[in-house]
């Protein structure tokens, strides 16, 4: 297990048009939905980059909760276009009609196939499991910098395989140092203006 990353200001930022590809890059939940998703935000710059890996064929490497966190993001898009509404208690739900499941059940099992599709771009990739020791890692970030458990495990399976370049969109990873961050320009600049208008905030309650 390689030794917990230490916090910084920001990690490096990569630019998914012409940064150069790494030998090893790990795949975030974040990045896959939005690649596999049509209608998600960056759906286009994302499956560019997709092209640009699958000529270069680095080694691709994953959590084995992106399946399961890819099946339950279908699960809310699907809710919340169906109820017309951002916010969608799918618990509350789905005990008031079970059946729910049954009308989504074919687009997760179509985005299941479609993320193994993807996966066979490419000639090395490997969905990691969550071992005991990547679990008490988890345990450690989480406390660092204050992450919420599914993203300290993806941080702590990227240090157990010593992989320092990941594709997402979860800025919750920002602050830990020595983690290349791979992203495309447009959720840089939304990233910057969210900084901005925190910084207002903050100026107005003082």
């Amino acid at each position: 297990m390689a030794s917990s990353p230490t916090r910084s200001s920001n990690s490096p930022l990569k630019e998914f048009s012409d940064s150069p590809i790494p030998d090893v890059i790990y795949f975030d939940t974040s990045f896959i939905v939005p690649t596999l998703i049509k209608g998600v935000k960056y759906h286009q710059p994302c499956n560019a980059f997709i092209n640009r890996l699958t000529k270069s064929q680095p080694i691709i490497v994953m959590s084995q909760l992106v399946r399961s966190e890819l099946w339950n993001a279908v699960l809310t898009i699907k809710m919340r276009d169906k109820f017309g509404k951002r916010r969608v208690d799918i618990d509350d739900e789905l005990k008031k009609d079970p059946s729910l499941i049954d009308q989504v059940y074919p687009d997760i099992a179509r985005i299941d196939q479609d993320f193994f599709d993807l996966m066979q771009r490419f000639v090395y990739w490997s969905m990691e499991d969550v071992t005991d020791l990547i679990n008490k890692n988890a345990i450690s970030l989480i406390k660092k910098y204050r992450l919420k458990s599914y993203d300290a495990i993806h941080i702590a399976t990227m240090n157990a395989l010593e992989v320092k370049d990941i594709a997402v969109f979860d800025w919750a990873i920002e602050d830990i140092q020595d983690l290349n961050i791979w992203t495309t320009g447009g959720a840089t600049r939304y990233k910057k203006r969210q900084i901005v208008r925190n910084k207002v905030a903050k100026r107005t309650v003082v």
